[in-house]
């Protein structure tokens, strides 16, 4: 038994309405559970409980063993004066509080379920499983299921709140130096992230910006400080190179170690070289410049933004723009909007993820089991937020998708 499965039950509004009684036989009716406490002190504060027709208020406490109170020393510490109800699953000795109060308890092994147990465990022996609960899974209604979505999605784009802030920290909060870094990470994909983002650091914004009508001088600029000459294709070659040592030593440009690029297991169309053309020209048409991003009013603008004409060689497909758009320039353009106090900027951003298709891969495929299918990115998105923050940790407790499937009888 774990006291997180414990904090869920108290939580999930089970043992309301049913005739519960003490250690001691009082009778006991639940008139308000409180609220979880995050910080030090007991675990749900502001409860309400009628024992033998008196009504108290103040905090409760949850523990497995009823001599944990004593374990985590709380007979010691004022805070835990307020306690009115101890809540044990096994009740092996009374605690007493700092004043010397003995403490009402609740033993609640006689309320719980035992195919609520039954399930907890099923998910604990399938915790390294591709979805724990894949099978007894129980899906919420839809309009849980939709919040639930909405909520994950958030989540997601959260986790790339802490990559901008770094951005923002070394650009000093630079916002347009900041997009140009963080979709040159994502334009590496994960195989070439990293070298993107350096190759962004090495050549500043402003100083792409200043040639930005000038083709062949972004391409040197790029290629060159890459040092990727030795794998790059080009009939002006020599001139290019010409052209970028002139500029190099203009603005003290420092190349970079040319073995960091990854080559091996990527495909032709996801070469570091066909990366970093596709960036010269996609920089040239305006894509890595946030005003033009944020001018944008539908998702049409935005993906003609990011696409390039269908006869240059190795072009950017469809589904590598979107899958750009998806996971960096939506989730920037929410954080923007969230850091500059533009509401209308982040509910554009969700939206927009609405209006794209959801993303084929390994984790949305995995759902389907459940019946889960994503019918846009931002679903898509939510099942990726799930099965990693989730899934993979076996968080069922905190899924709307686990309270369902624990509580469903």
């Amino acid at each position: 038994m774990k006291e997180e499965l414990l904090h869920f039950i108290w939580q999930s509004k089970l043992l309301l309405g049913k005739p519960l009684t003490t250690i001691a036989g009082d009778r006991i009716h639940i008139r308000q559970l409180g609220k979880p406490n995050r910080d030090a002190g007991p675990d749900f504060t502001n409860a309400k409980i009628e024992l033998t027709g008196t009504l108290w208020a103040g905090n409760i406490e949850i523990h497995v063993r009823s001599s944990d109170w004593e374990l985590h020393k709380h007979q010691n510490d004022l805070a835990y004066n307020n306690v009115i109800l101890h809540v044990v699953y096994y009740h092996d000795k009374p605690a007493y509080t700092q004043e010397g109060r003995e403490l009402e308890t609740l033993e609640l092994r006689q309320y719980i379920p035992g195919t609520l147990l039954a399930k907890y465990a099923h998910l604990e022996k399938y915790a390294k499983h591709h979805i724990p609960c894949e099978a007894i899974a129980v899906k919420p209604d839809l309009q849980k299921q939709l919040f639930w979505y909405d909520r994950l999605l958030v989540e997601r784009i959260e986790t790339r709140f802490e990559q901008i802030q770094y951005l923002l920290d070394q650009t000093q909060s630079h916002w347009e130096e900041s997009y140009y870094r963080f979709l040159m990470y994502y334009l590496g994909m994960k195989i070439n992230a990293q070298p993107m983002a350096l190759l962004a650091a090495k050549l500043p914004l402003n100083i792409l910006t200043k040639h930005q009508q000038q083709p062949e001088l972004l391409l040197a600029l790029v290629i060159g400080v890459s040092s990727l000459w030795n794998k790059f294709e080009h009939s002006h070659k020599a001139e290019l190179i010409s052209l970028f040592k002139h500029y190099a030593h203009k603005y003290n440009l420092e190349p970079m170690e040319s073995s960091i690029w990854k080559f091996s297991q990527t495909r032709p169309g996801n070469f570091p070289t066909a990366r970093l053309f596709q960036f010269s020209l996609l920089f040239q048409y305006g894509a890595f410049h946030l005003p033009n991003v944020l001018a944008c009013s539908n998702t049409k603008q935005l993906e003609q933004l990011f696409t390039l004409p269908a006869q240059i060689t190795h072009s950017m497909g469809r589904e590598s723009v979107r899958l750009l758009l998806v996971n960096a320039v939506l989730p920037f353009v929410f954080a923007y909007g969230k850091h500059q106090h533009q509401p209308e900027l982040m509910d554009k951003a969700l939206q927009w993820y609405t209006e794209f298709p959801p993303e084929k891969n390994a984790i949305t495929r995995q759902f389907k089991t459940i019946q889960l299918i994503p019918q846009h990115a931002g679903e898509a998105q939510a099942l990726i937020q799930l099965k990693n923050a989730y899934c993979n940790s076996l968080r069922c407790l905190h899924c709307a998708i686990g309270h369902q499937t624990l509580l469903y009888v």
